[in-house]
């Protein structure tokens, strides 16, 4: 049976022989034969990583050459002419409408626009077969002025040196050109790897959505092995690409039960059930690099999630210091905890820094004031502590600055003068983003709070959206990215067993919150047992 025909997609003014049918193609990517491109490494990355995520929604792209065909460069060049836009490969086209580059493509597809954008696109054929030669595709045909498609529907099509490979995903077999006298080549997607090369395939995942791991993992044993060893989210830290996951517990029991949050999907997760523990007496978490580190008992008992594998581990290689009620802080893979309180009862002063790739801790320089039920915070590229309580369980005021180049601290007086913290409440909630501290007044006065370096005081933005009904101990707060996240108990509302989630990027203006979510809630604090990875 003849394969069905499609015209020469895109208007091109291509003569069409032999009786071809014209229809708008859904997909077009416009790019340049690796030969032929200036930044070679580059351009096949880029363009493959548009075709992975494409592929990703399950769509038949019409892949054009610009090197190939003065047509389709014209083409090309009119639509970016009309955006105002330079000479640039590749290129999106989606039902008539010029997408853009790789970096548009990510943007809008983290954003949630790329599959509403999709869904509107025309459904023709997905190749056009040339009745002539029977060649598929949309550059033409150098034998007899038809086309041929480097990309069908089951999979993608590399070129090199006037060699093509189509990929399938189960055949492992080499035929012989149609006409006779070209060699195609049938890869499985088994041998994906090995043909484009390891790290091009990884470089074309880091900038695929986290979202989209757990699926490429599924396929084959290879990628699996590539998605589970972390060089994916080594390369994505290198080149500051990074996705916030907020991670959430609202219930006492044992186990604890946890939950993520995909801001780009707006999907929870349900986690893995932790392991039992016999003793639990208070849990705090904190996230780092790939890990969600979980702590108990005072702190003798530590647990390890890792999203490579999506388990949970006891931690063996637990603190020097096993303590609780400490403040801490990540950057990429490390994590820094200071002060809190030892199984002993005694108030600590000492520091330590956890390398999420070694599974180490390392001793840091003491605080000069031993503090519990305080927070941590890293900002300006340094280390911060801020509040707590002394031995004596009076209020500390001040802060501490850590210098990870100078190895020491500084004192900060009064840094958290206006910030609520008693002994029955909830420790100093905070938050950076973008270099700028925030915490909530969870007081009557129900404001957010921002602190100000210059003065060394805190300035009221505007209200909060949530109202605590337990000093704090029903409330979260923390930074997402660029956006503020708070978590709590709905405004004007006698509901105790609901929390809602809103978030706000902060722009200058007084906070205009938007509410994201909403959760049950039991008994436990909040801000123990939330915390954001981003990776």
């Amino acid at each position: 049976m003849r394969p069905p025909d499609m015209g020469d997609p895109g208007g091109s003014s291509l003569s069409r022989p032999h009786g071809k049918q014209e229809l708008q193609p859904e997909v077009v990517l416009y790019t340049a034969s690796a030969s032929a491109s200036r930044h070679r490494t580059r351009t096949s990355a880029d363009l493959y990583a548009l075709c992975a995520l494409l592929r990703s929604y399950g769509l038949a792209v019409d892949v054009r050459d610009v090197s190939r065909s003065k047509a389709h460069r014209c083409e090309l060049k009119s639509l970016l002419a009309a955006r105002g836009c330079a000479f640039s490969l590749p290129q999106l086209l989606v039902g008539g409408r010029l997408v853009g580059g790789p970096e548009d493509v990510r943007k809008l597809h983290q954003a949630g626009g790329l599959r509403q954008l999709l869904d509107a696109a025309p459904r023709p054929s997905p190749a056009f077969v040339c009745q002539a030669c029977k060649r598929v595709g949309s550059e033409p045909c150098p034998k007899c002025s038809e086309s041929r498609n480097k990309m069908l529907d089951h999979g993608i099509v590399e070129e090199e040196e006037e060699r093509v490979v189509y990929f399938y995903p189960t055949q492992d077999v080499s035929v012989g050109g149609r006409d006779g006298g070209e060699q195609h080549d049938l890869v499985s997607w088994s041998n994906t790897i090995g043909v484009i090369g390891r790290d091009l395939f990884i470089y074309c995942l880091h900038r695929l959505s986290r979202w989209e791991y757990g699926a490429i993992a599924s396929l084959n044993h290879d990628f699996n092995s590539v998605v589970r060893n972390g060089d994916i989210y080594r390369l994505r830290r290198m080149n500051g690409i990074a996705e916030h996951w907020i991670y959430l517990s609202a219930c006492s029991n044992n186990p604890l039960e946890w939950e993520a949050y995909d801001p780009s999907t707006g999907r929870w997760i349900q986690l893995p059930k932790m392991p039992p523990a016999e003793s639990i007496f208070i849990w705090e978490s904190l996230a780092v690099g790939t890990e969600l580190l979980v702590f108990g008992d005072r702190g003798r008992v530590a647990l390890r999630y890792n999203i490579l594998t999506n388990s949970w581990t006891w931690l063996a290689d637990a603190m020097n210091t096993p303590r609780i009620a400490f403040g801490s802080a990540s950057v990429g893979e490390k994590a820094y905890v200071a002060g809190g309180v030892d199984s002993s009862i005694k108030i600590l002063s000492s520091a330590e820094m956890y390398d999420s790739e070694t599974h180490t801790w390392t001793p840091l320089p003491s605080l000069n004031r031993a503090r519990f039920r305080c927070s941590g915070a890293f900002m300006d590229g340094k280390f911060y502590v801020i509040g707590g309580l002394t031995s004596s369980n009076e209020v500390l005021t001040c802060g501490e600055e850590y210098d990870l180049n100078r190895r020491s601290w500084r004192v900060i007086h009064n840094m958290s003068q206006g910030l609520n913290q008693t002994f029955w409440g909830a420790l100093p909630l905070i938050a950076v983003v973008k270099n700028e501290l925030y915490g909530p007044d969870y007081s009557e006065n129900n404001d957010l709070r921002q602190y100000d370096k210059m003065d060394s005081k805190w300035i009221t933005l505007g209200k909060l959206p949530v109202q605590s009904k337990k000093e704090g101990k029903d409330m979260g707060f923390r930074a997402c990215g660029d956006r503020l996240i708070v978590i709590g108990p709905p405004n004007n509302s006698t509901d105790e067993n609901v929390v809602e989630l809103h978030s706000w990027t902060p722009d200058g203006q007084p906070p205009v919150w938007s509410l994201f979510a909403t959760r049950p809630y039991r008994e436990g604090w909040i801000q123990s047992t939330c915390a954001m990875m981003g990776c």
